[in-house]
């Protein structure tokens, strides 16, 4: 139980700092933005967003937790046809047993500017030490933790790129990882004991630079769309 308060916490603070951090550039650009899977809205738990958000997840009850951090204009309860300047999908394609088929019905919908995108690194720090230890064959093989919480996919940057780059009038204007602490991942709970993850937090910060650009827990990329 301690090590999950410590997931939990580390998890929190992780999404609201990077997930948010990296979204601020295209949002202070939009007057609004469509939080797509929006979950609890964790991202916005520690800061407010710098344009008006929309809120909308297929789980009531999530939506509705959403509401309650009262980082949200608006909620979408009904039909998704409108405008947005950017579509948030944050956490939300690795659910998707089709996530293509997905962008191209919101890029139809809401005829977005721009879209941000954050996934599970499946070539992460954490996973490439699922590897060493022989925990996995390949960093991004689906993990018991994956399918526990509804994953379909655990992409890595070429994956992901790939299938963005097949989905028409969409432009990748940047791609990225985010760091956070080992000890944030629920696979290391399977993988090693509490002295060993925080021995490994301290080891690896800081790591998520240069050539180590994809290294980090969650992928982000920041796509430019070309709709007419």
């Amino acid at each position: 139980m301690k090590y999950q308060y410590s997931v939990e916490n580390a998890y929190e603070e992780y999404v609201s700092e990077s997930r948010a951090e990296k979204a601020e550039g295209i949002l202070s650009m939009s007057e609004g933005a469509l939080d797509f899977g929006c979950g609890v809205g964790t991202p916005w738990k520690r800061q407010k967003a710098p344009c008006f958000l929309t809120a909308w997840d297929i789980n009531e009850d999530s939506l509705n937790k959403a509401i309650d951090t009262q980082r949200y204009g608006a909620v979408l309860v009904t039909s998704l046809p409108q405008h947005f300047d950017t579509v948030l999908l944050m956490g939300v394609l690795e659910h998707i047993e089709e996530p293509e088929i997905l962008i191209e019905e919101l890029l139809l919908d809401t005829s977005p500017d721009y879209l941000y995108i954050t996934v599970p690194n499946g070539d992460s720090i954490h996973r490439r030490f699922g590897v060493e230890s022989n925990m996995l064959n390949r960093s991004n093989d689906l993990t018991t933790s994956d399918v526990d919480f509804g994953h379909f996919h655990c992409f890595t940057i070429e994956t992901l790129e790939e299938m963005i780059s097949d989905i028409d009038e969409l432009i990748i204007l940047s791609s990225g990882s985010t760091h956070c602490k080992i000890s944030s991942s629920a696979n290391m709970q399977d993988w090693m004991d509490v002295p060993q993850w925080r021995a490994l937090d301290k080891a690896t910060e800081g790591i998520v630079h240069g050539e180590g650009k994809y290294n980090g827990a969650e992928l982000y990329m920041i796509i430019k769309t070309e709709i007419q």
